[in-house]
């Protein structure tokens, strides 16, 4: 299971097997790509072509499968086979699981992608000094976002 760490000062790579040649009949492999608290990953595919499907099969060949964590049962963001690309996709944590599977028959060039960590935007609530809070005072909401203090009122209901 390769394992990457993703940072903000190097874009990296990941690529299906013998890139850009076809890659073989019969594989799984799961990656999984982390990066520091705080960031979040962003990976973004130039080259996507495995297997199609029919309307009838929806990606039962070959397929990408991205979750949006660090294991098999975390989000599913989607599962791409064919030519459509899965662009740009970015982790809501600090982690993605890829899974490449590949059947007995038909291959093609498989897919590349770079990789990045990016800052988190995070959103907590602060009280009127500024401080970290969980109480929300009434028809003022201040919210921390990356730090920086932001006022906004509250409709009561």
């Amino acid at each position: 299971e390769p394992q990457y760490t993703a940072s903000m000062d190097t874009t990296q790579d990941i690529a299906s097997p013998n890139y850009p040649s076809e890659y073989d009949n019969l594989y799984d492999c799961v990656s999984l790509i982390t990066a520091d608290i705080g960031y979040i990953i962003r990976l973004d595919f130039s080259d996507f072509e495995l297997e199609s499907y029919s309307m009838w099969t929806s990606c039962r060949y070959d397929y990408l499968e991205i979750r949006d964590g660090d294991n098999v049962n975390s989000f599913l963001l989607g599962n791409y086979c064919g030519t459509t690309s899965p662009g740009t996709i970015e982790s809501s944590g600090n982690a993605l699981y890829i899974k490449f599977h590949t059947d007995s028959s038909i291959t093609r060039t498989g897919y590349y992608a770079t990789f990045t960590a990016v800052k988190s935007t995070s959103f907590s609530l602060v009280n009127s000094e500024g401080e970290a809070s969980d109480t929300l005072l009434s028809g003022l909401l201040l919210v921390a976002v990356n730090n920086a203090v932001n006022a906004g009122t509250v409709c009561d209901d």
